[in-house]
């Protein structure tokens, strides 16, 4: 049951931050100096190449739940 409560009321946080969203007035930061903004690029982009890889570091099997329905379909106990 507990998967089942999550799944119908976990949503509605999110909802109500997206839905009260505004933009801020000013902007936060600017970075004018050619060598921070290729190191923050290349930061944000490192970021997101090891969110990548580190997909590749499990079974995406595993990460869906697809390997355990398998399994429990032909009848192996995990």
């Amino acid at each position: 049951m507990g998967g089942a409560v999550f799944g119908a009321f976990g949503g509605h946080p999110v909802d109500a931050v997206l839905g009260e969203w505004r933009t801020m007035p000013t902007v936060i930061w600017d970075v004018r100096q050619p060598v921070a903004r290729v190191a923050l690029w290349a930061v944000f982009w490192l970021g997101w190449a090891i969110v990548f890889a580190s997909t590749f570091m499990i079974n995406h099997f595993d990460l869906v739940g697809l390997r355990q329905v398998y399994l429990a379909w032909r009848g192996f106990r995990l």
